[in-house]
């Protein structure tokens, strides 16, 4: 379970990148009151309060067995930070590996501070995204997966960056529609 310095609780994984969740996520699915507990989500937006399985968790404080390490090999070097542990969780999975939080157990993290504080995590989510996508799924997804975002970076470009007067996330969002 990450935390924040003030002991909150900091989010973190969610369920596997599909077009259903990247949907959920990216046009803001999970955040309506009823629906976030209906749709699976690539990002979880809750507080985990006892273990459970997931399809993905942040490198951040990862645990991995050396059994599964030796078996899946180790982080695909094509992806430096932000979506590097979204894909080696994927090719766990898909070798029967269980991804696991168990909130007995925290770690604090700065949140973003290897970014320097910038939103540089909204163009690396984006990049990890197409490339676990263009490496692991069919053909055909990858133009979908582009629409989805194209769509869901616009919307929090315009919520976040305009509604929200947030000039570095208005930035970032730009960035990552361009980006798609």
């Amino acid at each position: 379970q990450l935390k924040n310095r003030d002991g909150g609780i900091q989010f973190q994984g969610g369920d596997l990148p599909r077009l259903s969740t990247v949907v959920t996520w990216a046009l803001f699915l999970d955040d309506l009151p009823i629906l976030h507990q209906l749709l699976p989500s690539y990002q979880l937006r809750k507080e985990v309060k006892q273990t459970r399985e997931v399809g993905w968790v942040g490198g951040t404080a990862m645990f991995v067995r050396k059994k599964c390490w030796d078996e899946i090999g180790e982080f695909d070097e094509e992806i430096f930070m932000y979506g590097e542990d979204t894909e080696l969780c994927y090719r766990a999975k898909k070798k029967g590996w269980k991804i696991m939080i168990n909130p007995k157990i925290s770690v604090v993290h700065l949140g973003k501070g290897s970014g320097g504080g910038k939103a540089g995590w909204v163009i690396g989510e984006v990049k990890g995204l197409l490339y676990l996508f263009s490496k692991h799924k069919p053909g055909w997804e990858l133009p979908l997966l582009k629409l989805i975002l194209k769509l869901g970076m616009g919307a929090r470009w315009f919520v976040f960056g305009i509604l929200g007067g947030n000039e570095q996330l208005r930035k970032a969002y730009g960035e990552a529609y361009l980006l798609v």
